[in-house]
This record gives C-alpha cells, sequence and structure tokens, in this order.
C-alpha cells in the first residue's frame, strides 16, 4: 500500500506539524508512524508516553532532550527515545524546517503481537 504525502494535511500535534501513516483504517500495524515538521524556532510540548520512539531526522538541525540531557542532531541522525521519557525536539533554526519520521510502538508487546503477561 502506497499512502501520498499530499493527499492527508498535516494536522497539530505535541505542538508542531503531523501527518499520521499507520497504522490506519486501512492497514495495521504493530508500529505507529508519521512524518513530523518542526517549523523555524519552534519545538514539540515536552511529552512522555508508554510507547518506545524513534526519530529520522531527514532536515534541519536541532536540539533532542531526553529526561533533561540535551544532544544535537542533524540530517541523518537517529534518536531512540524509551518509554515513559520526558523529550522535547527544538528546531535550532529560525528559518528552516526541520523534519523527521517517528515511529513509535508499545514494548510490551511479544512477537505473537500479545501484551506481555495477558
Amino acid at each position: 500500500m502506497i499512502e501520498v504525502f499530499e493527499a492527508k494535511p498535516l494536522k497539530k500535534e505535541y505542538g508542531i506539524r503531523c501527518r499520521r501513516y499507520f497504522p490506519s483504517t486501512e492497514v495495521q500495524t504493530p508500529f505507529g508512524s508519521s512524518w513530523c515538521i518542526v517549523d523555524g524556532g519552534k519545538s514539540t510540548e515536552p511529552h512522555s508516553h508508554f510507547e518506545a520512539e524513534t526519530f529520522f531526522i531527514f532536515e534541519g538541525t536541532g536540539e533532542m532532550t531526553i529526561e533533561g540531557e540535551t544532544g544535537f542532531v542533524k540530517k541523518g541522525d537517529v534518536v531512540f527515545i524509551p518509554p515513559n521519557k520526558n523529550h522535547v525536539l527544538k528546531n535550532r533554526s529560525q528559518d528552516k524546517e526541520l523534519v523527521f519520521l517517528s515511529v513509535w510502538w508499545d514494548p510490551a508487546r511479544d512477537e505473537e503481537g500479545e501484551t506481555s503477561g495477558s
């Protein structure tokens, strides 16, 4: 299945613009994914969640803060965010977008797709 980027608009999530892809009404996946844009001088809202998450940085430069520890990110970098860790991604540029792909999953799910302990 191919999802066309322009087919659906970006929506505001966590203070930035995102487009969710999967799972969708047509395709169920064991992970979630979204294309995200942090406008110049902006950042995601500080947040945490039970899912583990990975950011793949496609354009721009930023500051990634996870549980108070900050590192710099740029095109080609990959960031792993453990579950339940507060995190913020800030765009270091005032006039260029920071673009990344977010992929998240529930680490409590085993290989058969069942929740551990159920």
